[in-house]
């Protein structure tokens, strides 16, 4: 914004108390897809979307959100290195927002353009039918362009690198050393015993080791046939998670305690997809 844009008023569009402000609003999918309705009365001219791959799920709030604004705007700039990551299917959403007039049905997109085929678990994306590829490619001239590492980086900021030493506990770094050579650990402060006899489960679990202590709890549901409510709680001494809390408050000018919070919620979504072990710390 600052090279095709230099008289313009950016603004970082976060924190609690973010109001739309300025002639250029840099914000995240989550806040946008939280803030919809905030983002679309503001008068936004043009939307550019960053990574727009991240789009493609039609089920995810922030797909929503991204083709809602979209539709209320004058101008979409979508941007990725790999547009399409898996599927040809991954695209659509993107062109839904670029223009719903010419994309408004991600059925009539999959029938014209799609190889679909009938796989052991449902229709399979084989790639884009052949017979209908030149025409695809028709419909994108004059809107898709491609545009070279080189060419891009006169316009982006230099790398910074830094390094943050952090240091274990004693009776954890114990722990971790237990793990490291027994496949086996008691956790400290009555945390149980922690052993595994497969090299992965035992890389998995060094890593939360070295991340800080947090508690899980689990309390059932009323309703017998729903899940367990999940209930994460961080512990005094998360040495990785404090020193990345610290390290952004200075950076972005944020609340500790507000980033605090979004790190337990990061923990809470860990746990939830099997990415934490399940245990009391």
């Amino acid at each position: 914004a600052e090279h095709l844009f230099p008289a313009a008023e950016c603004v970082a569009y976060r924190g609690p108390r973010r109001t739309p402000r300025g002639d250029v609003l840099v914000t995240s999918y989550d806040l946008a897809a939280r803030d919809a309705d905030k983002l679309a009365k503001y008068g936004i001219r043009t939307l550019v979307v960053d990574e727009h791959h991240l789009i493609k799920n039609p089920q995810a709030a922030r797909t929503k959100a991204v083709v809602k604004l979209g539709g209320q705007v004058d101008h979409v700039i979508a941007m990725s290195g790999t547009p399409i990551t898996h599927s040809p299917a991954d695209i659509f959403h993107t062109l839904k927002t670029l223009d719903v007039q010419s994309w408004p049905s991600s059925e009539r997109f999959a029938d014209r353009y799609l190889d679909q085929r009938l796989g052991d678990y449902g229709v399979e994306i084989a790639g884009f039918r052949p017979e209908t590829r030149a025409e695809f490619d028709t419909c994108l001239a004059g809107v898709w362009r491609m545009v070279t590492k080189a060419d891009a980086l006169p316009f982006l900021p230099p790398k910074v690198y830094t390094s943050r030493e952090v240091t274990m506990p004693p009776k954890w770094r114990k722990a971790y050393q237990d793990m490291a050579e027994t496949f086996s650990a008691d956790l400290p402060d009555d945390g149980g015993e922690v052993d595994t006899m497969h090299v992965l489960t035992q890389l998995a679990v060094l890593m939360a080791m070295t991340a800080g202590p947090c508690e899980v709890t689990y309390t059932p549901d009323e309703d017998p046939e729903k899940p367990d409510h999940l209930h994460t709680k961080l512990l005094p001494g998360s040495w990785k998670v404090d020193e990345l809390v610290e390290v952004l408050a200075a950076a972005h000018g944020e609340d500790p305690g507000a980033l605090r919070e979004a790190a337990v919620a990061l923990v809470h979504g860990l746990v939830r997809h099997g990415m934490v072990l399940p245990a009391t710390h």
